[in-house]
């Protein structure tokens, strides 16, 4: 089966189910390789229904990722602490390093460690420490991941982007 279209584009299957297509060609649904072949990932819809999206290794996941985990933090990570979605993303990484992806997709690569060099100069902090342990020092509670959104928002503003320009990437790649 081929396939070709724009990148992002949704459109109804034969039997009722949406695909998201990718501007390459996919000859062969159910294959995965590093450098042609999309990674194909079926998703439950709320009706039963299955969506098929194709990612290549180096789409761009992280932004699509933290925007919706932003909406309800305690579903994607079962509380609301930073840590905790800082392990998340360094397990997730790890997976796709696992699979033969790259960590992050290529427009995504430097993004956390520019974070964490912008909070750490907005923080007036001196020290040599990740992102995490920067807002935990400036939000000390239990539920402070959404103190992380709103400085990571901040921080996408200042670099003319936010996380609801990721609104129509689909995710998980």
């Amino acid at each position: 089966m081929a396939l070709a279209s724009s990148p992002g584009m949704c459109e109804q299957g034969d039997n009722g189910s949406q695909t998201v297509r990718r501007s390459e060609f996919v000859d062969d649904l159910g294959g995965s390789d590093f450098f042609g072949t999309p990674f194909v990932h079926v998703i439950e819809t709320a009706f039963d229904r299955r969506l098929l999206c194709h990612f290549l290794p180096n789409d761009p996941w992280l932004l699509a990722f933290l925007r919706r985990v932003s909406v309800r933090p305690g579903m994607f990570l079962g509380d609301e602490n930073v840590r905790t979605l800082a392990v998340f993303i360094q397990e997730y990484c790890q997976a796709r390093v696992d699979l033969g992806m790259p960590e992050f997709g290529a427009t995504e690569s430097s993004l956390l460690a520019e974070f964490e060099k912008w909070l750490a100069t907005k923080l007036d902090d001196t020290r040599d420490v990740a992102w995490p342990t920067l807002i935990a020092a400036d939000d000390p509670g239990e539920r402070n991941v959404r103190a992380f959104f709103s400085r990571f928002e901040e921080f996408l503003r200042e670099r003319g982007d936010s996380l609801s320009h990721s609104a129509d990437v689909p995710w998980p790649p």
